[in-house]
């Protein structure tokens, strides 16, 4: 069984592959890199965070 520190590499490394195929703004993708560096997170870790709560309905509007 993997480790939860090799899972969550690899889901990382998966995403930063994932993210260079998003359109995403530069500007945008500065504001997350701040708001990540501000919960100290790697901004990959609360993308994904942010695209799993949206796919599992969780996410909610402020």
């Amino acid at each position: 069984m993997l480790s939860a520190t090799v899972l969550r590499t690899f889901a990382v490394g998966l995403l930063s592959a994932v993210l260079k195929r998003l359109w995403i703004s530069s500007k945008d993708l500065e504001a997350i890199q701040k708001r990540a560096l501000e919960e100290g997170l790697p901004y990959q870790t609360l993308i994904a965070s942010l695209l799993h709560k949206f796919a599992s309905g969780r996410l909610k509007e402020a």
